[in-house]
């Protein structure tokens, strides 16, 4: 039987037809069935976004509290940076950049940015200030950045600065993560070369007047100049710390004279005699360390204004007095009827770690161990 030609084309439309409809059908039944799937994945990274957001903002804001209450110690659980390496050390760096313990008013988060595991926030803190009699006279705006990581111990203070925002690396490749190797929980985090270099460390230990040596090295001389091409730097705002087990001692030079901070008795004429008030003083050897010139190419250094230019090299002297060595009356060529204690106490076979923190560019970080035993040296090589 022949089929009209007409007949043929109706049935291959309508065929077409109910194909076309069965398509929309299964189009259609698939966005139903993605649509919440898709609704869900972007509500989840919503959540994730706000709870990270949120959690970094109660990091910031217990540590600012902690630091405000004088409570340096939980201030310092939070923060897993390199840089500030004792819970003195934040409470000294903030008084420095005029943020004591009670002064903070109030804290407004200016802006926060997180990508990935970073994060960076700058916040502007709106300080009391104190007149002679230490009543509030009024109060003053006081910025300070903070970077954070997301690390396997949670989110981590990392970075702190006060006179410029920081930022997010987005082409990092550093894996930083929580050491676990005794540093109390510190970020290990990774730093370039900084333009200090400690190039002699010598330990000096206490004499007494029969000539009998202490056990411990109660004098640390470092030889320190910059590296090659690097620009200067004025060591009234470098930060020292010295760091053994779990003593440290967070040091400024004896002559910076920003915020009252300056030694008592320190000379802008002679080196020996503030080197004598480091070691006589009590107390000094826990907050100061001392310079003496070795080498100034183009005279720009002096002890009112220890600034050393490539090619300079100079002495900083660190007391590292032993408890046990006070009794002692000679260190080097000093005579000393009473030495104060440093809090220190570098026996043999002791690992101390120095750092050298400018008030820019990165670190300076020296380890050391001492020698198993000191002998009857009264000067012990260190490093290299």
């Amino acid at each position: 039987m022949r089929i009209d030609e007409t007949e043929v084309k109706k049935r291959r439309i309508d065929r077409r037809i109910i194909i076309g409809i069965a398509l929309i059908a299964i189009v259609i039944s698939m966005y139903h069935f993605a649509a919440p799937l898709l609704e869900n994945n972007s509500f989840d990274i919503k959540m994730a976004l706000s709870t990270d957001s949120y959690i970094v903002g109660s990091k910031i804001t217990n540590f600012l509290d902690a630091v405000n209450e004088g409570d340096t110690a939980t201030a310092y659980k939070i923060y897993g940076g390199s840089d500030l390496l004792a819970p003195s050390a934040i409470a000294l760096t903030f008084s420095n950049n005029g943020i004591d313990p009670g002064c903070i008013i109030d804290v407004n988060t200016t802006s926060k940015e997180i990508y990935k595991e970073q994060a960076v926030v700058a916040t502007e803190c709106n300080v009391s200030i104190r007149d002679p009699y230490g009543q509030v006279s009024g109060s003053t705006p006081i910025h300070v950045y903070f970077k954070l990581y997301d690390t396997d111990k949670g989110w981590m203070i990392t970075t702190i600065s006060f006179d410029r925002p920081l930022t997010i690396d987005y082409n990092s490749t550093d894996t930083e993560s929580l050491s676990d190797d005794g540093t109390a929980g510190r970020l290990a985090v990774k730093t370039t070369s900084s333009s200090l270099m400690v190039k002699n460390i010598e330990g000096i230990r206490a004499e007494s007047v029969k000539g009998e040596m202490a056990d411990t090295i109660d004098l640390l001389k470092l030889t320190v100049g910059l590296n090659v091409g690097s620009d200067a730097v004025d060591m009234k705002d470098v930060v020292i710390s010295v760091n053994h087990d779990k003593n440290a001692n967070i040091l400024i030079y004896a002559g910076n004279n920003e915020n009252e901070h300056m030694m008592k008795g320190f000379s802008t004429n002679s080196a020996s005699q503030n080197l004598r008030q480091l070691l006589i003083e009590e107390g000094n050897s826990q907050k100061y360390f001392v310079v003496e010139k070795i080498r100034d190419e183009d005279a720009s250094f002096s002890l009112k204004d220890p600034v050393i230019n490539s090619g300079d090299l100079i002495t900083v002297y660190i007391a590292t007095v032993s408890s046990t060595s006070t009794g002692y009356s000679y260190l080097g060529s000093i005579y000393i009827p009473s030495l104060s204690a440093s809090g220190l106490n570098i026996v043999p076979r002791t690992t101390v770690n120095i750092v050298f923190t400018p008030e820019s560019g990165s670190i300076t970080s020296t380890d050391l161990t001492t020698p198993s035993s000191y002998g009857t040296k009264e000067t012990v090589q260190l490093f290299p």
